[in-house]
């Protein structure tokens, strides 16, 4: 994700701000940023660091324990060198004492914020591997202490170990924010700093539904997504079940607005499978549902999941789905 794609949010910005303002007066505290993928959570977030979202800007997990966390501290300390003994002491943790060097890791950061405003970013927390959750949630408990700022990223998933942490940051005053779709103005606006020919620019717009890194790679309009978008839509439809994102390709394959009994009849498939399979996409902000029925957020996944299916793509599942896409 680029600098770019941080059109609007001027709520969530003030927000951000505020945290740092209140950092550098000597009050930490935490943010978690919650959102599909590609809704533009790390690049709100980079705005903390006062360096844009590009190559080398994000935290993404390394293999081994406290991975996750070694990511977000690694970054810290390329501008901290007293932040180095922790990323030596972590790179030496050995696989099953993972939970054992929580404690000694957070003696260090502590040390190293009592004498510095500290701020730490978690990208893709959603994924962060159990040791690392331990300890930013240990760390969410000192922040009312000591002047560090922890920033948290990720999708909302339904992980006992995610959720906790999420609960334990809350509980010690970190701010949620669930990031929502940009507005249309906003996704014009940003569709029209990408350079988008105004030719396409509507059709773009509303393709994405909002979603700033769809709207980046649908310079092309209305032509066939490029493998790049298809890649993404795919990645972003990882965190769901195989239940979920069956449910998905069915939906894509019908007629847009049928409902759920209709769907179920079309596919041939249990009602109450459909139904709990597009209630979890809807969590994930895929989908807007009713009572009656369910639609795609952003047009393009409807897209790309049709043509994966007509294409025979693996890992749909494609019969039905096949077979509807054909007749829809």
């Amino acid at each position: 994700m680029t600098g770019a794609m941080l059109v609007g949010r001027l709520d969530e910005r003030h927000l951000v701000a505020t945290a740092v303002a209140r950092l550098r007066s000597g009050r930490g505290g935490g943010i978690w940023v919650t959102g599909p993928g590609g809704i533009g959570k790390t690049a709100l977030l980079a705005t903390a660091l006062g360096t844009p979202t590009g190559p080398g800007e994000t935290t993404r997990s390394t293999p081994g324990p406290l991975g996750s966390f070694l990511a977000s501290i690694t970054l810290a300390a390329r501008y901290r060198r007293d932040l180095r003994a922790v990323t030596q002491l972590i790179d030496s943790v050995p696989g099953a004492a993972a939970d054992r060097y929580v404690e000694p890791v957070t003696r260090l950061l502590l040390s190293a914020s009592r004498d510095r405003p500290l701020i730490l970013r978690l990208d893709d927390v959603h994924q962060a591997d159990d040791a690392s959750l331990a300890l930013w949630s240990r760390l969410h408990r000192l922040t009312g202490a000591v002047p560090l700022l922890l920033l948290s990223a990720g999708r909302p998933v339904s992980r006992e170990a995610v959720n906790g942490a999420r609960s334990v940051a809350a509980s010690h005053g970190a701010r949620a924010v669930d990031l929502a779709p940009l507005r249309e103005t906003e996704a014009i606006a940003l569709a029209t700093s990408l350079g988008h020919s105004p030719h396409i620019l509507d059709s773009a717009v509303r393709d994405s539904g909002g979603n700033p890194s769809y709207l980046e790679m649908l310079s092309g309009g209305r032509s066939e997504p490029e493998p790049a978008l298809r890649a993404l839509v795919s990645d972003h439809l990882s965190t769901l079940t195989g239940l979920s994102r069956h449910a998905l390709a069915l939906l894509a394959a019908a007629r847009p607005g049928i409902s759920f009994a209709d769907l179920a009849d079309f596919s041939d498939q249990d009602p109450r499978e459909l139904k709990a399979g597009l209630d979890e996409a809807r969590r994930a902000g895929v989908v807007n549902s009713s009572r009656t029925g369910a639609t795609f957020q952003h047009p393009i996944v409807r897209r790309v999941l049709r043509m994966e299916a007509r294409s025979g793509a693996p890992g749909l599942e494609a019969t039905p789905v096949q077979s509807l896409a054909q007749r829809a």
